[in-house]
C-alpha cells in the first residue's frame, strides 16, 4: 500500500483549528451530548486560542466542526433512550492517532486518509437527507478527477456552473468535456449572455461558494504551522473575475492515488447506523508477509497456535532473525492485517502500569486530576474480545529484559490457556477483564544475556518457548539472495559452522544479511563481530587469536 510522505507541501488534510478541535473533543468522547457538552468544547477551543471563556453565547463553530468530522465517518453523535452520547468511530480513532499523537518527524500521509476523503458521500445519512439515493455523487473524488482532467485548475466559476449542479458519476466524462469547451469559448471572447444560453448560468447561492469545499479538499492546508502549501491553492483570476484555483503538483501523486481508488456504490436505503458502520469503519493496511508457506518456523509456530498456543517466546542468540520473524509470523496469523497488531520492547524500567494500566494526568479541566488509562496489554484485550473470531497480536520484543513478574501482575494467571476468557478485576480501575483467546502473544529474548531477568518455570507453563538456533542453509540463501560470489560463500559458511563451536553463545545467520563481497566482510568484522568476541573472550587471547584465524577478512585487503 502506497504511504506519501509528509513534506512542505503535504502535512495534513486539516486546518490547525479543526486539529485542535478534534484533540479535545476526543478527550471528551462517551460523555453525554448536551449544551454543557458544546460550552466546555468551545471554551477549551477558546483557551487554546488564548481567549476567554464565555458562559452565553453562540456555538455554531462547535456545531460545525462536530456536523464535519460526522460527515467525514470520524465521530458519531448515539441516540439513546433518554439521551444523546457523542463518540469516535474506529476510523475517527485513526485519524487523531495519525493527526495528534505521532511526532512531527514521524507523520506521514497515511492512505486511510486519502480513503476516507475518497469515500465521502453528496447523500450523506449524517446530514439527515430526507431523499435518501438522490446522488451517488462522492464530492472529493468527483472534484479531483475533474480538476485533474481539466489542466490541474479549476475557476469558482466553473465550480458554481458545472459542478455543483451535479447529481450522478455518469455526468462527470460530459462535465470534463463541457469545461474545455466552455474555455475554448471564453478564449474566443463569446459573450457572457450566449455562454449562459449555452451551458446555464451560475448557482450563485451561498450554498454554492466554493469556499470550504476548497478548504477541505486541501486549499486550506498552508495555514498548518510553518508549511505554505496545501493540495489546492488559488493562483489569480479567471476571465470571468472568479478565483482560480490550481492543483498543486507536488500532490499529483496523492490525487492520482485517490483516483485510482473509486469507492464503490452503497444501498439507496442506507439508515443513519448503517453509514456510521461503513464510514466510521477504520481503513485496514493489508500486507503480505515475507515467510513462505513451507517455512519451517512457520510451520512449527503455526500447528502450535493451531493446537491451542496463544504464548509463544522465539528464543535464540543474536543474529537469529527473532524480530523479523516475530514481525513476519503476525501478519501470517492475522492474514497481513496490520490493524490487528501491536509491537513494543520490555525493558528494566517497564512496568504494570506501562503494560495494563496505571493512572495518567488529566487533559481535562472537568476531571480528576488523574485517571486510569487502559495500555497496550487491555486495549489488546478489547479489541480482540470485540471480534473474537479474528486473531491479534501482540509482539513482545526483548521479553526478558523487564522484570516480568513486576510486569505482568495477576496477568501471570491468566495467561494460560486453561483461564483465558474467565474474567478478572484490575486493581487500578477495577474493572473486569477477559484475556482472550484469539490475542496471542510472540516475544522475543536472548537467553544468554546475563543482564536480564531468567525466564522461569512459571513463564515456560503460560508460554511454548521455540528456539531460533544460527542455521547454515539459510545463511546460504541470504548469501545467494545477495548475489556473493561462490567461492566467498562457501568459505564464509565454513567459518559459520566452525565458530558455533567456538562461541557457545552462537553466531547468528542475520549478521551477514547484506554482506556481498569480502569489504562488506571485513565491515562485519571491524563493527560487529571483533567487538562482540572482545568483550566474550577479553580474557582469552588464545580463543581470540583462534577466531581471527577462521575469519580471513579480519584485516582489509
Amino acid at each position: 500500500m502506497t504511504e506519501f510522505k509528509w513534506t512542505n507541501a503535504a502535512y495534513n488534510t486539516m486546518t490547525a483549528a479543526a486539529i485542535n478541535q478534534l484533540s479535545i473533543l476526543y478527550n471528551m468522547r462517551g460523555q453525554e451530548y448536551t449544551e454543557d457538552f458544546k460550552r466546555r468544547a468551545d471554551n477549551e477551543r477558546r483557551v487554546l486560542l488564548g481567549q476567554q471563556a464565555q458562559e452565553t453565547g453562540k456555538l455554531s463553530s462547535v456545531e460545525t466542526y462536530i456536523t464535519a468530522f460526522e460527515q467525514q465517518g470520524w465521530t458519531q453523535r448515539i441516540t439513546g433512550e433518554t439521551s444523546i452520547t457523542f463518540d469516535f468511530t474506529p476510523a475517527g480513532e485513526q485519524a487523531i492517532l495519525l493527526l495528534t499523537k505521532v511526532p512531527d518527524h514521524l507523520k506521514f500521509f497515511p492512505y486511510f486518509i486519502a480513503e476516507i476523503i475518497a469515500r465521502y458521500k453528496q447523500d450523506n445519512p449524517a446530514q439527515g437527507r430526507k431523499n435518501p439515493g438522490s446522488t451517488d455523487i462522492f464530492p472529493y473524488w468527483t472534484f479531483y478527477k475533474i480538476i485533474r482532467e481539466c489542466n490541474d485548475y479549476l475557476s469558482e466559476d466553473e465550480f458554481r456552473r458545472f459542478l455543483v449542479k451535479m447529481e450522478n458519476r455518469n455526468q462527470i466524462t460530459q462535465t470534463i468535456e463541457d469545461i474545455h469547451k466552455y474555455r475554448d469559448d471564453l478564449d474566443n471572447h463569446i459573450q457572457l449572455q450566449e455562454i449562459d444560453q449555452k451551458y446555464g448560468g451560475a448557482n450563485n447561492e451561498t450554498k454554492a461558494r466554493p469556499l470550504y469545499f476548497m478548504h477541505r479538499a486541501g486549499e486550506g492546508l498552508g495555514k498548518v504551522g510553518n508549511f505554505n502549501y496545501g493540495i489546492i491553492e488559488t493562483d489569480g483570476r479567471c476571465p470571468l473575475g472568479t478565483t482560480k484555483y490550481i492543483l498543486n503538483e507536488s500532490y499529483c501523486e496523492f490525487v492520482d492515488y485517490i483516483l485510482d481508488n473509486e469507492p464503490p456504490g452503497l444501498p439507496n436505503d442506507l439508515s443513519r447506523n448503517d453509514w456510521f458502520s461503513y464510514y466510521g469503519a477504520p481503513i485496514v493496511s493489508s500486507l503480505d508477509s515475507e515467510v513462505e508457506d513451507d517455512d519451517i518456523i512457520w510451520i512449527n509456530i503455526n500447528r502450535l497456535v493451531e493446537k491451542g498456543s496463544s504464548g509463544i517466546i522465539l528464543s535464540g542468540p543474536p543474529g537469529t532473525s527473532k524480530t523479523w520473524y516475530a514481525k513476519q509470523l503476525a501478519l501470517k496469523l492475522t492474514d497481513g492485517d496490520e490493524s490487528h497488531i501491536e509491537s513494543i520492547q520490555f525493558h528494566p524500567s517497564y512496568s504494570y502500569e506501562d503494560f495494563v494500566e496505571g493512572f495518567v494526568p488529566s487533559t481535562s479541566t472537568h476531571e480528576a486530576n488523574f485517571i486510569v488509562k487502559k495500555k497496550i496489554f487491555t486495549q489488546m484485550c478489547d479489541k480482540a474480545s470485540l471480534n473474537p473470531n479474528h486473531r491479534y497480536v501482540l509482539i513482545i520484543d526483548e521479553f526478558n529484559r523487564g522484570d516480568i513478574s513486576k510486569i505482568l501482575g495477576e496477568l501471570m494467571t491468566y495467561l494460560e490457556t486453561e483461564y483465558r476468557g474467565i474474567p478478572f478485576r484490575l486493581p487500578y480501575s477495577e474493572e473486569e477483564i477477559i484475556i482472550p483467546r484469539n490475542l496471542i502473544l510472540i516475544g522475543t529474548m536472548n537467553p544468554y544475556d546475563k543482564s536480564v531477568t531468567e525466564f522461569d518455570i512459571a513463564l515456560t507453563r503460560r508460554f511454548d518457548v521455540y528456539e531460533m538456533l544460527p542455521d547454515s542453509n539459510l545463511l546460504r540463501k541470504i548469501l545467494t539472495r545477495n548475489k556473493m560470489e561462490e567461492q566467498l560463500q562457501e568459505d564464509l559458511v565454513k567459518f559459520f559452522i566452525e565458530i558455533q563451536d567456538i562461541f557457545e553463545v552462537g553466531l547468528g545467520h542475520a549478521f551477514f544479511k547484506n554482506s556481498k563481497d569480502k569489504k562488506d566482510l571485513n565491515d562485519v568484522w571491524k563493527y560487529q563481530l571483533e567487538p562482540l568476541f572482545k568483550k566474550e573472550f577479553k580474557y582469552e587471547d588464545d580463543i581470540m587469536e583462534k577466531i581471527i584465524n577462521i575469519y580471513p577478512w579480519s584485516e582489509e585487503d
